[in-house]
C-alpha cells in the first residue's frame, strides 16, 4: 500500500459505523493538517478501552445480557 503525503490528500468529512464512528468522532475533533496527532489519539482511545470493563459480567454470559438483561455494555462509567 502506497502513502501519500498530508498535501495529497483531502477530505471535507468523515463518518464510520461502530468503532469506526469512534474513529470519525475523534478525527473529526483535530484540524485538517493534524492527521498525526488524530491518529495519536485514535491509537490511545483504543490501548484504553482494551484496558477497562466494557463488558458487564452477567452469571449467564453474553446470551443472558442480549436475551434477559437488555445489554452485554457496561455503561457505569458514562
Amino acid at each position: 500500500m502506497q502513502s501519500l503525503s498530508a498535501n495529497e490528500t483531502s477530505y471535507s468529512a468523515v463518518s464510520g459505523t461502530a468503532g469506526g464512528a469512534v474513529n470519525a468522532a475523534i478525527l473529526e475533533s483535530y484540524s485538517v493538517g493534524q492527521e498525526a496527532d488524530a491518529a495519536e489519539r485514535m491509537i490511545a482511545n483504543w490501548q484504553n478501552a482494551s484496558n477497562s470493563k466494557l463488558y458487564k459480567d452477567w452469571l449467564g454470559g453474553i446470551v443472558e445480557g442480549l436475551t434477559v438483561k437488555g445489554g452485554v455494555y457496561n455503561d457505569s462509567l458514562l
